[in-house]
């Protein structure tokens, strides 16, 4: 059997952990310590190290509960490799032994890592003191000698970016006692897996146009994404997560729904969930401060929802001609990239890792060359309506009292088009429409936009949607079905003022 010289042995590093204690909780039934708490105590005195706790001197008993505590002041190695997860750092201490009789020269050790079909060189720390070496590259480490029974120490460390199966690769040439040349290959392998899932769920909506009533432009059609992110540790142990970060792509700004608003807020910050709260020196809740400040450990298969919405650069909206404000309407309704997410976390005792996904994708929806967008909801001048709509908001109407609906219709398209607004009273629901079904709007010239009204009347309390319509181009015939137009709050109309 062939005999190497020399031997290599790779072991991991990695942080310990505190060790568990073998005492069984106690029933804290009565305020008299029992009998089983009693010769428990008994058995730590005399044997102390058997549970850890080498340096304890509390009494226990039924009122401080230190046997039924699970961790111990005492750190214990990891006896096996364990689990690694993408993002974290991987770390190894190498030994390098003459186990022969002779002395082994020109030690010229390197390393590398293999992970999916690409091989990366590994940087090489040497730990060892006393020895003759030369180091022409990072990855690569000539030792001059071994003497019988000496070793060397080596590190190393590798960010892993990629999920599966990686394989390190030692190699050591030497020579032996008698000039003889030699090799000594290793090959070691361990998996990666994904300590975070990640899911998404994208909504579009209607975005108004920023324009004021007084611009001849009038443009419209742009629409918001609000971006559902679910975030689960997939982790065996809990982390922290120090930092979620969405970084959106360059046509969209973003909005964060997990800040508090404190602007105006009459509501105080545990009315959203909030355990702890970021204070300036006056003692007042500082602003954007996170629904999850203070509370960031992440358990085991623990999920973490954050809401955000995106929203089109006024950069882009407010192009200065027609045809530049299309261009820019078409570039941020057919994205398919919305940005990326950098996570930064921290496991057992402060173990780093962190994360960045690849562009959060999305199915661009169809965009239809017309559009219609709800400018404003009026009521009648009745007193109560008015007064009701002031105290509650827009969008609060009267039960079986008729409203306005004030509407604008946009040409998306490079020319101009014959538009007709037609209503389906099948999808009208609980709110029913007054007056006509169809609304001839003629010729629209191309980003130019036509207002018209719509008088409904609600026929039920609570939210309800307005919408069942169909805005057609009357030239080619192709035509797109506008389900929700507006929502809309029903209120009794004889409701006690206060």
């Amino acid at each position: 059997m062939y005999r190497h010289p020399l031997t290599l042995k790779v072991m991991r590093l990695a942080r310990p952990t505190f060790s568990q204690s073998m005492v069984f909780p106690v029933d804290y039934v009565t305020d008299q310590p029992s009998t089983f708490s009693q010769s428990v105590q008994q058995l730590l005195e005399t044997s102390p190290a058997l549970f850890g706790n080498i340096t304890s001197t509390s009494v226990m008993d039924s009122d401080t509960p230190y046997e039924s505590f699970v961790y111990t002041e005492a750190l214990s190695v990891p006896r096996k490799f364990g689990a690694m997860y993408l993002g974290e750092t991987f770390g190894a201490h190498v030994c390098i032994t003459n186990s022969d009789q002779e002395v082994v020269k020109n030690i010229a050790i390197q390393a590398s890592i293999e992970a999916g079909g690409r091989k990366s060189p590994l940087d090489l720390e040497l730990r060892s003191n006393g020895y003759e070496y030369r180091q022409d590259q990072s990855s690569h480490i000539v030792i001059q000698k071994l003497e019988p029974g000496e070793s060397v120490n080596i590190q190393i460390f590798h960010e892993t970016r990629q999920l599966g199966v990686h394989d390190l690769e030692w190699q050591v040439d030497y020579l032996r006692g008698n000039g003889e040349p030699d090799t000594l290959r290793k090959l070691f392998n361990f998996r990666v897996n994904n300590p975070l899932i990640v899911k998404t769920k994208v909504n579009n909506i209607q975005w108004p146009s920023n324009r004021t009533e007084n611009d001849t432009a009038k443009r419209g059609g742009a629409s918001a994404i609000f971006l559902e992110i679910q975030v689960t540790n997939a982790t065996e142990d809990t982390m922290v997560l120090e930092r979620l970060r969405f970084d959106p792509v360059s046509v969209y700004d973003i909005a964060e729904f997990d800040r508090i608003p404190t602007t105006d807020n009459p509501l105080p910050p545990q009315h959203f969930g909030h355990r702890d709260t970021s204070k300036d020196d006056q003692g007042l809740v500082e602003e954007n401060s996170s629904l999850w400040h203070g509370d960031s450990f992440l358990h085991h298969n623990q999920v973490r929802q954050y809401l955000y919405m995106l929203i089109p650069k006024p950069s882009l909206m407010n192009a200065p001609s027609k045809q530049d404000y299309l261009d820019a309407l078409r570039k941020t309704q057919m994205t398919k990239s919305l940005g990326k997410l950098d996570i930064v976390w921290r496991s057992q005792f402060g173990a780093m890792g962190r994360l960045q996904t690849s562009q959060l994708a999305r199915k661009p929806p169809s965009l239809f060359p017309l559009s219609i967008e709800c400018k404003k909801i009026i009521v009648s001048k009745h007193s109560v309506a008015q007064e009701r709509q002031s105290q509650l908001g827009s969008n609060n109407v009267l039960l079986e009292e008729p409203f306005k609906v004030q509407c604008r219709a946009y040409n998306l398209s490079d020319t101009t088009t014959d538009v007709a607004v037609f209503v389906d009273s099948t999808k009208l629901g609980t709110v029913l429409l007054c007056g006509a079904t169809k609304y001839s709007l003629g010729p629209i010239e191309s980003g130019e936009s036509r207002e018209f009204s719509m008088t409904f009347i609600p026929m039920s309390l609570g939210i309800h949607r307005v919408g069942g319509l169909r805005i057609t181009n009357l030239l080619t015939g192709a035509s797109q079905d506008v389900d929700h137009l507006a929502d809309v709050v029903v209120s009794q109309g004889d409701m006690e003022q206060k």
